[in-house]
């Protein structure tokens, strides 16, 4: 049976806010060989496809293993939540990816600044996008309509940031800058997620927060 979707809720604020019930998302990556038939059998709320480092600089947009998986999973009608890392990104590169991604019927996007290990450019002054809140506020100047964009939270406090109270201040400027909903960074600390949420609603951070997990393999 095809999965149906409403037009009005491929937005994935919209299905956060419009379900009371547990839902699960499945994040994979772009060599992943799963199938439609596979995502009509677990019928996750949303798939996000990870963004891998900068091997998708050089190529044609949809070349981009990331960028083709998701327009697959959306043509299966799942909503897709596809990772953009911006930081070493120019704008004009990222304008081309973004008209592609809204050609391909991909609504969501989670706005990162990439993996530090993949940097680029370690000077902001040279970079179009050198935070996710830079990234955040282009998609919502340029694209208000087409993207429901979400952000990263981190519960243990982002590596970079000197506190908690300044990372809260960075997620705040995301959310300012248009983010919808927030994705945490996998915690198996069920007491530090609860306080993350409790820090996000005390800094006035009322968007969902979805709260990351690992599956443990192995112990």
């Amino acid at each position: 049976m095809e999965h149906q979707k409403n037009e009005r809720t491929e937005f994935i604020k919209a299905l956060l806010q419009e379900t009371a019930e547990a839902r699960w998302s499945l994040e994979i990556s772009p060599s992943s060989e799963l199938g439609c038939e596979v995502f009509q059998q677990l019928s996750p709320l949303f798939v996000a496809v990870t963004w891998l480092g900068n091997m998708n600089l050089e190529k044609p947009i949809s070349d981009i293993a990331g960028i083709a998986l998701a327009k697959k999973i959306t043509q299966c009608n799942f909503p897709v939540l596809f990772h953009l890392c911006g930081r070493n990104i120019s704008r004009r590169k990222m304008m081309e990816i973004l008209d592609y991604l809204k050609r391909c019927k991909v609504r969501n996007l989670l706005a990162l600044q990439g993996d530090w290990a993949h940097v680029l450019e370690t000077d902001d002054t040279k970079c179009d996008f050198p935070y996710a809140s830079d990234l955040v506020l282009f998609i919502k100047t340029h694209y208000p309509d087409d993207f429901s964009v979400g952000v990263a939270g981190y519960p243990d406090c982002h590596p970079h940031s000197r506190s908690l109270e300044e990372d809260l201040k960075y997620l705040k400027l995301k959310v300012s800058n248009g983010a919808g909903f927030i994705i945490t960074q996998a915690s198996f600390d069920y007491d530090c997620l609860e306080a993350f949420a409790d820090n996000c609603k005390k800094h006035d951070i009322n968007v969902p927060i979805v709260p990351g997990f690992l599956i443990i393999k192995s112990y």
